[in-house]
């Protein structure tokens, strides 16, 4: 549970406060995460990218490489928790909800 508790005091303020790139940085390292760690440390880092940035451009790319790139390395279940997660602040459900506002006829056609 180490793991869980350095994660909460300092990846969330990178993933909130940081830039871009690192974001990027941790967006990655979900998409290309190692077959020979826990499942669970993907998981946690899976919701903190999408519960702890405000800035939309941040939710907006995890939303577009899930939902209109269908990258494979994202399952159902993974989008059920962004979703989730996004919907627990306001600066998460705003930006979730112009997203599919934006991309419905896309989606809809997916």
């Amino acid at each position: 549970m180490t793991f869980f508790r350095v994660a909460n005091q300092f990846i969330c303020p990178v993933f909130k406060h940081g830039s871009m790139a690192e974001f990027e940085f941790g967006l990655q390292r979900v998409i290309n995460f190692p077959s020979d760690r826990m499942q669970s440390e993907r998981t946690y880092l899976l919701k903190t990218l999408a519960g702890c940035p405000n800035q939309p451009e941040k939710i907006n790319r995890l939303l577009n490489i899930t939902i209109l790139e269908e990258n494979a390395n994202f399952s159902e279940n993974d989008v059920f928790l962004i979703f989730s997660m996004l919907s627990g602040g306001s600066a998460g459900y705003k930006t979730l909800f112009h997203f599919l506002k934006d991309n419905w006829d896309t989606i809809k056609t997916k």
